[in-house]
C-alpha cells in the first residue's frame, strides 16, 4: 500500500476521539470525511487546516457531552465544513467490481468449476438487486467453464454484456505467467481469446483492449510489443511494481507502448472509507482526479459482496467525500489516456517475483515446452500437407490443443505453485495436447511421404511383403515402422527455415536382411556416412538403429534409402581377442569442440573451442551436478513462513555429486560419440547422464535421467539439484526471453529464460552458452552459470517431484553474435523428424527432396493456416537482434498476394512485395518487432 501522510491524527481533539469512539455508522462517516479532508488539506500545504480544526473541536465537544457520535453531531460538522464539499466532490472513484478466480490453485478442476459457477450466479443476482451495479470479469477460461457447465447462466451473462453492465476484461485465455510461455504462446492467448468473445458474445475484437493480470508474478520486456500486435492498449497488474509509479507508459525496445496501471493497494479489496484519504496522492501520481478502485473477494472467487455495494452507494452520498461510481475498467483507462503524455515512461522489464516458480513442478514446465514445440511442428507440417497432398488441415483439433496449453499457463499452474490436484490435472491436459499434436504431425508427414516419388524396385519375392513383421512396429518408441523388405525409404523432415546437416537416427524394424552390411544413400543416390547404434526388442518387435549424416533443405524434407547392397564398401574385420590394450580415453571431439571428461568426478576438465582454440573450462573443471539444501524460510514471505514453491531459500549447503561415478562409453564412431555417467546421491536418488557429441555439431549434449528420491522438510530445508558451470572469465549474461533477448546483472536468485543463457566473455573470442530443452530457471552468480533441474519444494504440494525425470540441456562455445545464437538455439530445440516410407497406392507426385520455404532475416515463430481457413498461410516472424532487417521468404509454392496482418488474422495492414512468379515475398521488419505475414496461395 502506498504511504500517505495526513494531519488527521495531529489534531488533538480528534486524536482522542479516534481512539475512544467505538466504530459505528456515524463514526465511520465523519471519521472518513475528516481523514479525507485532512489529506486534501495536507496535499495543498495545510490550506484547509483551520476550518477542519475548528469543526473537529466542536465535534469532539459534542461527543464528550453525549458520549456517542450522533447523527446530529455529524450533520453539524458537515455543515461547518460545507464550503469544502465541491472540492471533495471533484474527486471520483470509478469502482470496478471483479472476482479473482485462480484456476486450480489450491484445489482441483472440479472446485474451479464450482467456484466459477457460484461466483457468477452471485454476480447476476447482484445485478438484479442493484440496477446501477456493474461487474468486470477477466479470463476466457472462466466464460468457457460457464458455457460448458451452465449454459443457461451463460445466456444471462451474454445479455448483461449486451446491456453494457458486464464488462469483459479478458484478452488472454487465463491470467497467465509472462516469463515462461513463449512469445508464440502469448500471441495465441490474444488470438484465441478475442476469437472466442467475438464468436460467443459478438464483441468486436477491437473492443477487447485490456490485458488484466493482477496476480501475475512478472512481466517480460516484450509484452507491450506482443499486446500491440493483438490490439491491446491497456495493462493492469499488481505484482512486479517498479518504484513509486502506478500509472505510466511501458515501452518495449520496438517502441510499442502500453498504458499501465499498477494496483497500489491490492487486487482483492473491500469497500472501505479509508481509500478516500489516498485520493490526493493517487491524483498526483496519475495526473487525474478520476481514480480507480478495483474491489471484490478473490482467489477462491466470490467477487463483490452486498456489503461492498451498499457501502459504495452510501459513501457516494456523503457530502464531504469523493464520488463513488460503479464503472468499468476500460472507462478508467480512457480517462487516464487523456494525460498519458505526462506520465513516466518505463523501458525495462517488470520483474522479478517468486523465483522458485521458474523451477518448481518441473513436469509442468517440461510439458509446456514440449507442447509448444510439438504444436509448432504440427501446424507447419499440416499446412504443408494441405498444399502438397490435399490433406485436410485439422484446425479445430489444433486450436483446442492450444487452449489446453494456454490454460496450463495460468499464473499458479505453470509456476508450480499449486497442490497435487493442480499437477495431476495439468499432466492430463498435456497428454491430450501431445496426442493431438503428435497425431496431426504424423498424419501430415505421412500424407506428404506417400506422395514422394521414390523408386524402390521390389527385388524380393512377393511373399516377403506378407511375411514382414515391421509394419506398425515401434509405436511409442519414436519412429513407427511402415515398410518391409531389405530396401527401405525414410524421409527426414526439417521444420526450421534453414538448411541443416544433422546426424539423424533411423530406427529399422524387423529387418529381413543382414543389418551388419547395411548402408544408406541420399535422394541423389550418393552413399551417406553411417554408424550403427543400439539394437533391441520392443513390444514383440526387433529394432536396429542407424545413424546417418544427412543434409536437409530448409523447412522441407529429404529421402534416405537404406539397403543391404554389395556396392557399399565392405571391410573384412578381424576379432581383437584382447591382443592389444590401450589406455581408456574420455574425450568427445569433432571439428568444433574438444571436451575432456574427468573420470574421477564426471566434470569437464577441458572444453576447447577449436575455432578460436579458447579454453572455456576453469582449472578446476566445470559441468558438475550439485545437490543444495535451501533454507525453508525466506523473509519476503509475509503471508506464510515458508512458501517453498514460490521462493528459493538461501543455500545452506552444497554438495558436488562427484563421487563413485561409473563411466562407460556408449556410441563410438565417426558420427556420434557418447559416454554414460551413473551415480547415486542424497537419500537414494540415482543420476544417469549421457554426454554426447555429434559430428558437425556445435553443442555438447547432456541427456539426464534422474530417479528423484529427495524430500524437503521444514527442519532440513528444500533439496535442489542443479548443473553448475564456473567460468574462466568474468561474464555478462544474455537471456533468451519471449520474442527477444535481454542482458541482466548477476543476482543471487533464479532468473527466467526461454531456452538459453549466454555467459558473454567481454575480453575473449569465445563465450559459453547453456541451452535447455525443458527448464526455465538459471542462476548467474560469482562468475558462474547454473541451471536448476529439480527442486523438492513442500508447500503447497508436499511431493511434487518424486519419480523419474528426463532432462535435456547442452553447452556450446559461441562467438557472442546474437544472430548465430538465435539460429543455433533453434537448431538445438527443434530436431529433425524421421518417418518410414511404405508401399504406395496411386501415382506419387512429389520430388525426393524439396524445401517448403526458406527465410532470410528475422526469426520464424510459427506457420499455420488462419483460423478462418482457406488456402492461406500465416507466418509469425520476429526480430530479436536490435536492427531493422529485410525479410525475404522464398516459397516452394506460388503466392497470389501477401500482406501483414495482426495477431487476430483479420486486418490487412500493409501489402508486401511478391516477386519471382509468386515464389518470393519480402518486407521490412523493424528492430525488436513481431509481425504476422498472411500469404494467399495460388
Amino acid at each position: 500500500m502506498i504511504n500517505i501522510n495526513t494531519n488527521f491524527h495531529q489534531l488533538e481533539a480528534l486524536r482522542d476521539f479516534d481512539k475512544k469512539e467505538a466504530p459505528n455508522a456515524n463514526y465511520n462517516r465523519i471519521a472518513g470525511e475528516l481523514r479525507f479532508l485532512s489529506a486534501l488539506s495536507d496535499s495543498q500545504g495545510g490550506k484547509f487546516d483551520a476550518i477542519i480544526r475548528d469543526a473537529a473541536k466542536k465535534l469532539a465537544a459534542d461527543i464528550a457531552e453525549k458520549h456517542c457520535t450522533t447523527p446530529e453531531a455529524v450533520q453539524k460538522a458537515e455543515a461547518a465544513l460545507s464550503s469544502l464539499s465541491s472540492e471533495a466532490k471533484s474527486f471520483e472513484f470509478l469502482c470496478v467490481a471483479h472476482a479473482h478466480i485462480d484456476m486450480n490453485w489450491m484445489w482441483g478442476y472440479n472446485e474451479t468449476v464450482s467456484v466459477t459457477l457460484a461466483t457468477m450466479e452471485t454476480m447476476l443476482d447482484m445485478m438484479d438487486e442493484f440496477p446501477s451495479y456493474t461487474f468486470s470479469q477477466s479470463q476466457a477460461s472462466v466464460y468457457k467453464i460457464i458455457e460448458e457447465f451452465a449454459p443457461q447462466m451463460f445466456e444471462k451473462i451474454r445479455q448483461r454484456v449486451k446491456e453494457g453492465r458486464w464488462e469483459v476484461t479478458a484478452s488472454t485465455w487465463v491470467e497467465n505467467d509472462k516469463n515462461m510461455p513463449s512469445g508464440e504462446s502469448l500471441s495465441r492467448h490474444l488470438l484465441y481469446t478475442k476469437e472466442y468473445f467475438a464468436e460467443s458474445f459478438g464483441i468486436p475484437k477491437d473492443n477487447l483492449v485490456i490485458d488484466f493480470e493482477p496476480d501475475t508474478f512478472g512481466h517480460n520486456r516484450s509484452v507491450p510489443e506482443i499486446c500491440n500486435s493483438g490490439g491491446v492498449k491497456y495493462y493492469y497488474h499488481c505484482r512486479g511494481h517498479i518504484g513509486d509509479h502506478i500509472a505510466y507508459r511501458w515501452q518495449s525496445p520496438s517502441g510499442k507502448e502500453l498504458l499501465i496501471y499498477t494496483e497500489p493497494f491490492w487486487y482483492i479489496t473491500k469497500a472501505d472509507p479509508a481509500i478516500a484519504a489516498h485520493a490526493p496522492e493517487l491524483s498526483r501520481l496519475t495526473g487525474s482526479k478520476t481514480l480507480l478502485q478495483v474491489y471484490g473477494v478473490g482467489d477462491h472467487g466470490g467477487g463483490p459482496t452486498r456489503q461492498d455495494i451498499n457501502r459504495f452507494i452510501e459513501m457516494n452520498s456523503w457530502p464531504l467525500f469523493p464520488k463513488f461510481t460503479f464503472s468499468h475498467l476500460k472507462n478508467y483507462f480512457e480517462v487516464l489516456e487523456k494525460s498519458k503524455d505526462k506520465l513516466p515512461l518505463l523501458k525495462d522489464e517488470i520483474n522479478f517475483l517468486c523465483d522458485g516458480c521458474y523451477t518448481t513442478q518441473t513436469r509442468i514446465k517440461a510439458g509446456n515446452r514440449k507442447g509448444e514445440r510439438l504444436m509448432a511442428e504440427a501446424e507447419l507440417y499440416s499446412g504443408a500437407a494441405m498444399l502438397l497432398a490435399n490433406h485436410p488441415y485439422p484446425g479445430k483439433l489444433l486450436s483446442d490443443a492450444w487452449k489446453k496449453i494456454l490454460f496450463n499457463q495460468f499464473h499458479d499452474i505453470i509456476p508450480g505453485s499449486g497442490v497435487t490436484e493442480t499437477r495431476e490435472y495439468a499432466s492430463g491436459l498435456y497428454q491430450q495436447v501431445f496426442a493431438a499434436a503428435e497425431s496431426a504431425r504424423t498424419l501430415a508427414l505421412e500424407a506428404i511421404a506417400d506422395k514422394i516419388d521414390v523408386k524402390i524396385p521390389v527385388t524380393e519375392k512377393k511373399e516377403s511383403w506378407d511375411l514382414s513383421a515391421g509394419e506398425g512396429a515401434g509405436v511409442g518408441y519414436g519412429q513407427t515402422g511402415r515398410s518391409a523388405g531389405k530396401r527401405r525409404a525414410y524421409f527426414v523432415f526439417n521444420s526450421l527455415p534453414y538448411e541443416r546437416e544433422d546426424i539423424v537416427t533411423v530406427t529399422v524394424w524387423d529387418y529381413e536382411g543382414d543389418f551388419s552390411q547395411i548402408g544408406a544413400e541420399n535422394a541423389s543416390g550418393k552413399a551417406l556416412p553411417v554408424q550403427k547404434g543400439e539394437s533391441g526388442n520392443y513390444w514383440g518387435h526387433h529394432f536396429d538403429t542407424l545413424f546417418a549424416k544427412v543434409k536437409i533443405p530448409a523447412s522441407g524434407y529429404t529421402t534416405v534409402i537404406i539397403d543391404e547392397k554389395p556396392n557399399y564398401e565392405k571391410k573384412t574385420t578381424f576379432t581383437n581377442d584382447m591382443r592389444v590394450q590401450s589406455p581408456d580415453t574420455f574425450v568427445l571431439e569433432n571439428e568444433y569442440i574438444k571436451a575432456t571428461i574427468n573420470p574421477l568426478n564426471g566434470k569437464i576438465s577441458s572444453f576447447i573451442d577449436k575455432k578460436t582454440q579458447a579454453e572455456l573450462a576453469p582449472p578446476q573443471g566445470f559441468g558438475v551436478f550439485r545437490l543444495a539444501q535451501e533454507a525453508h524460510h525466506k523473509s519476503i514471505t509475509s503471508w506464510e513462513p515458508s512458501m517453498s514453491a514460490w521462493f528459493v531459500g538461501r543455500y545452506k549447503s552444497i554438495e558436488e555429486i562427484a563421487k563413485d561415478i561409473e563411466i562407460r562409453p556408449l556410441a563410438h564412431g565417426e558420427l556420434k560419440n557418447a559416454f554414460e555417467l551413473t551415480t547415486q546421491f542424497g537419500s537414494g536418488s540415482v543420476l544417469k547422464v549421457i554426454i554426447s557429441l555429434d559430428a558437425g555439431s556445435k553443442v555438447l549434449n547432456y541427456s539426464v535421467c534422474c530417479d528423484w528420491r529427495e524430500f524437503g522438510a521444514e527442519e532440513k530445508g528444500i533439496p535442489n539439484l542443479h548443473f553448475h558451470l564456473p567460468l574462466a572469465y568474468k561474464p555478462n549474461y544474455l537471456f533468451d526471453i519471449p520474442f527477444g533477448m535481454i542482458e541482466r546483472k548477476a543476482l543471487d536468485q533464479d532468473l527466467p529464460a526461454e531456452s538459453f543463457v549466454m555467459a558473454g566473455n567481454p575480453g575473449g573470442k569465445s563465450s559459453l552458452v547453456l541451452y535447455s530443452l525443458d527448464k526455465y530457471g538459471y542462476r548467474c552468480l560469482d562468475d558462474s552459470l547454473a541451471l536448476t533441474l529439480i527442486r523438492g519444494s513442500i508447500n503447497p504440494d508436499p511431493t511434487p517431484e518424486t519419480g523419474r525425470h528426463n532432462i535435456s540441456f547442452a553447452i556450446a562455445p559461441v562467438s557472442g553474435d546474437r544472430e548465430e545464437l538465435a539460429k543455433e538455439s533453434l537448431l538445438y530445440r527443434r530436431p529433425v523428424t524421421v518417418i518410414s516410407g511404405k508401399k504406395r497406392k496411386g501415382t506419387p507426385s512429389l520430388p525426393t527432396e524439396t524445401s517448403f520455404f526458406s527465410l532470410k532475416g528475422g526469426i520464424l515463430s510459427s506457420v499455420k493456416v488462419p483460423e478462418k481457413g482457406g488456402k492461406k498461410l500465416v507466418f509469425r516472424i520476429y526480430e530479436a537482434l536490435g536492427k531493422e532487417t529485410a525479410v525475404e521468404l522464398s516459397l516452394g509454392f506460388a503466392a497470389n498476394a501477401a500482406w501483414l496482418t495482426d495477431v487476430n488474422e483479420d486486418k490487412r495492414l500493409e501489402d508486401c512485395a511478391v516477386s519471382d512468379g509468386g515464389k518470393k515475398v519480402s518486407f521490412k521488419l523493424p528492430a525488436y518487432s513481431v509481425r504476422a505475414l498472411m500469404i494467399e496461395l495460388k
